[in-house]
């Protein structure tokens, strides 16, 4: 027997015992086992099963300053009728339009949005999932306006129409996207009789709304057929006690129908026979190459502690392992090319709804049998040398080299010349064996013309590249690095157990200072890069827009044309000629934070200068980000998409309220702007229907103006989208005359609470930090400056 299709799935049956809520006394089952987290954990759980089979986890977090809610129902696109594909997302958009007891189309919405939060929803092949959080007082009526939606939607008539075109307009705004292209493509080849292979998005052809009555009970027999408490699990998070998370829990969703287990199911595999054994080429739209070898396995979700396909690591199980080998094999698999052109392929078929044009043909010989004969494949297979990155000292060092004229609550400046800038701080809240160490190495010629602009970002995909294979044991040892190409240098950020950072620190910078690119690396390189700027042009609108803004409004930030342009004449000899010329000059910022003491950083940062070993940078020569101070009036900024495969326009308008600096004025922003979000998208999404992409939010630079950003992505011609954007804001003006002054005080507490959400993580702490280093703004006690203005601000302030 095959022992990986032995395993059951969760029982969630026994080990559970009776019980009452403390206060209503409603009756629920609670898990008497025990429920595994991790010692640094402090959050307290409970497994419950209410009266109609739903389970729920609920979870205590006394620190949290906000709340969750998620849901995850057993039924998603697999279970669309073949005449009605795209039913289950179709139903996701729905759902939340107004239940019997809120009425209100987007009341559900707006709540959450009104109460700092922040809701989403997805649908997949076996699943449909929905997300919230919210303010922590409004846990109890979010819980109640949720739950209503589950146990009487409304799945008005009157929206069919509209969220048809909303699914619409997302099945078109992914055309061009060559990951979706791929996806659909492969499931379209799959087989024919498993709902794998069928289209799941929807669009106006599959959902044909033209008769809504007709389309609605459909919408309506899926969800009284499929949304059984018994196949929805919840889960409810805030900083209440875990008998008050019960309680809400129970009382709320009790009333969720229980149908039995409506669970859809599934036989068959999605890669029989008739699939395997092939090699299928497709047409990419960008230049990018992808490459996919899909095995036939079993489901084995049974297995998700042991993970046999991933690790060898965990509750190691021998036979498991055996298993999922000697189903990889070379018979048991199909291929999948993407290219933007295949020699000697003739393309003669598309498919539906993507429209992407592919081949299919027997694998050949020799990417069949003829793997299993290769023995020089075997030959590369050998266990690895000793990991000089595990860590070995997990000891916290509890500020044994401190100062006490310190103040230990911000950064301090250790070293401060024209080489090094310093700075440190050592953990007193979480007190973990782990650190961030943060080196920027500042340069005047990164960004001094498009050329030297793009020679770096090659540059810094050589160092990448090489990183990836040099420094692989470290991330096998739980350490983490990431290299970011500015415009002013380069930024390292390293991360994990702090005992051998600073040897991973040193490897780092080692090869950014020593690295030779060799011809091949360079090549990679470079075609990774064109086929990056390929994909930029494939974009949609709303990816495009900010490019020409951030050009139009910094100086100097070259576009990707100009960049573009430029890749073609670089050569290996430019590159590491521009390697050398680039650590002639530099000054080196550097953030130690953690688990390190004050010797150890000053160690640390010796140890990269002596690497880097370049002439000072004086501060006058230090590239600094200019922003443009735009004049009073009502300035238009024309484009066309940069590819003709663009099946969408946009209308964006960035309003310039004022200095990002301005605390005051930065918050009176955020309000107005929390306070017109909804409405904005309210009024052009949901009412007039413009589009799938429609958006409204703050947007800035560090040394800047804010603006508020109004977005609208569409079919339609953008002039009549500015032109609605425009309405809206006119509009909008006598509406914020008439908003009741309490609407902008509860505006503001909701931003309060964001703000007051404590940082869980080092590597979270270090990167705040590091913000108000680079901005040279050094203001640690921004968020308390922001608190105490959101807590003044009145209507007659906006």
């Amino acid at each position: 027997m095959n022992p990986l299709e032995v395993s059951q799935l969760p029982d969630w049956e026994s080990g559970f015992d009776s019980k009452l809520t403390v206060e209503s006394r409603m009756p629920y089952k609670e898990y008497t086992g025990i429920l595994e987290q991790s010692a640094k954990d402090k959050r307290d759980y409970r497994l419950v099963r209410l009266p109609n089979n739903m389970v729920a986890i609920c979870i205590s977090d006394v620190n949290a300053k906000t709340a969750a809610v998620s849901l995850s129902v057993g039924a998603g696109s697999y279970a669309d009728p073949s005449d009605t594909l795209g039913l289950a997302h179709l139903l996701e958009h729905m759902l939340f339009l107004g239940s019997t007891k809120y009425p209100e189309d987007g009341g559900l919405h707006a709540f959450i949005t009104n109460n700092s939060g922040w809701c989403n929803a997805y649908t997949s092949g076996a699943g449909t999932f929905y997300c919230f959080d919210f303010d922590n007082g409004v846990l109890d009526e979010a819980l109640d306006r949720i739950s209503s939606c589950f146990i009487e939607p409304l799945l008005r008539a009157d929206a069919i129409g509209r969220e048809t075109n909303v699914v619409d307009s997302e099945y078109q705004s992914k055309l061009t996207n060559d990951y979706r292209r791929q996806f659909v493509l492969q499931a379209s080849l799959s087989n024919p009789n498993h709902p794998y292979s069928r289209f799941r998005t929807g669009n106006c052809s599959t959902l044909d709304s033209s008769d809504p009555e007709s389309l609605r009970k459909k919408v309506v027999d899926f969800y009284n057929r499929y949304y059984s408490a018994d196949i929805i699990k919840l889960v409810v998070s805030g900083n209440y006690s875990l008998d008050e998370l019960t309680e809400m829990a129970v009382a709320r969703f009790s009333a969720v129908e229980s149908k039995g287990n409506t669970r859809p199911i599934l036989s068959g595999h999605p890669l029989s026979e008739n699939e395997l054994g092939k090699i299928i080429r497709f047409n990419t739209l960008s230049n990018i190459s992808r490459i996919r070898m899909a095995f036939a396995l079993p489901d084995i979700r049974a297995h998700m502690r042991t993970r046999p396909f991933n690790s060898l690591m965990g509750n190691f199980d021998p036979s498991l392992i055996s298993t999922a080998l000697e189903l990889c094999n070379s018979t048991n698999y199909r291929l999948l090319i993407g290219a933007k052109s295949h020699d000697g392929v003739e393309f003669s078929k598309k498919e539906k709804f993507y429209d992407v044009p592919y081949h299919v043909a027997d694998l050949p010989e020799e990417l069949t049998t003829g793997l299993s004969k290769d023995k020089q494949l075997e030959d590369n297979f050998h266990l690895p040398e000793p990991n000089v990155f595990f860590p070995e000292d997990f000891s916290i060092m509890r500020q044994l080299d401190a100062r006490p004229e310190l103040d230990k609550s911000v950064p301090t400046l250790l070293k401060y010349n024209d080489s090094l800038e310093l700075w440190y701080r050592q953990d007193d809240k979480f007190y973990l064996p782990k650190g961030t160490i943060i080196i920027k190495i500042v340069s005047p010629i990164v960004n001094s013309s498009p050329l030297n602009r793009v020679i770096f970002e090659i540059l810094s995909r050589s160092w990448y590249y090489i990183m990836t294979e040099k420094l692989y044991s470290a991330k096998c040892a739980g350490l983490s690095y990431s290299i970011n190409d500015l415009r002013s240098g380069i930024a390292v950020s390293i991360n994990g157990f702090s005992d051998k950072l600073p040897l991973l620190a040193e490897q780092v910078v080692k090869i950014l200072r020593h690295s030779i690119i060799d011809k091949s690396v360079f090549n990679d390189c470079m075609k990774n890069a064109q086929e990056q700027y390929s994909r930029i042009r494939l974009q949609a609108s709303s990816a495009q827009a900010p490019r020409w803004i951030i050009q139009l409004l910094v100086v100097q930030k070259w576009h990707s044309t100009d960049l573009e342009e430029s890749l073609s004449s670089i050569t290996l000899k430019m590159l590491n000629s521009f390697s050398h010329d680039l650590f002639e000059q530099v000054r080196v910022r550097m953030l130690v934070t953690g688990n390190f003491t004050e010797k150890q950083a000053l160690s640390i940062a010796s140890t990269v200068q002596a690497i880097v070993k370049s002439q000072p940078l004086p501060t006058c020569q230090v590239p600094q980000a200019r922003v443009v101070q735009l004049d009073a009036g009502y300035y238009i900024l024309p484009k066309t998409a940069l590819s003709p495969e663009t099946t969408q326009s946009l209308a964006v308008a960035y309003i310039q309220l004022g200095r990002k600096s301005d605390t005051q004025a930065q918050m009176v922003a955020h309000v107005l702007g929390n306070l017109f979000s909804r409405s904005f998208y309210n009024r052009l999404r949901t009412l007039e229907q413009l589009g799938y992409s429609v958006s409204a939010k703050m947007w800035g630079f560090n040394k800047g103006n804010l603006f508020a950003k109004l977005l609208v992505q569409s079919e339609s011609n953008p002039i009549y989208l500015s032109l609605r954007i425009t309405e809206f804001l006119r509009a909008y003006r006598q509406t914020l005359v008439d908003l009741d002054a309490s609407k902008v005080t509860k505006a503001a507490e909701t931003l309060v609470s964001k703000r007051q959400e404590k940082l869980k993580t080092i590597a979270g702490e270090a990167n705040r930090m590091w913000n108000h280093i680079k901005s040279k703004d050094y203001d640690y006690e921004q968020i308390d400056k922001e608190i105490a203005c959101l807590q003044k601000i009145t209507k007659n302030d906006l």
